[in-house]
């Protein structure tokens, strides 16, 4: 099975978001005190989560996961579990 150009896209931004992890840590690291930098990392951290969650809910609403793939692990991005100890 190929995948459609739309979700190639979700990936290359995704990857795109990996590739600027260690610049973003780099000028975390060089300007721990300005608040700029320290928002520019966490846009970063998000940027790779939002990405991440958008190409799983692609991924699972259009059919290209394995069919071995248990309903718990296809939702597991989607839900919240609030266990406690």
């Amino acid at each position: 099975m190929q995948a459609p150009p739309s979700y190639m896209l979700l990936l290359i931004i995704f990857l795109l978001a990996v590739s600027l992890t260690p610049f973003s840590t780099a000028l975390l690291a060089a300007f721990i005190t300005y608040r700029l930098a320290l928002v520019g990392y966490w846009l970063n951290i998000f940027l790779l989560g939002a990405v991440l969650f958008v190409s799983w809910r692609y991924a699972r609403r259009s059919g290209l996961m394995k069919d071995e793939t248990t309903d718990e692990m296809r939702s597991a991005p989607c839900s919240v579990s609030s266990t406690r100890s």
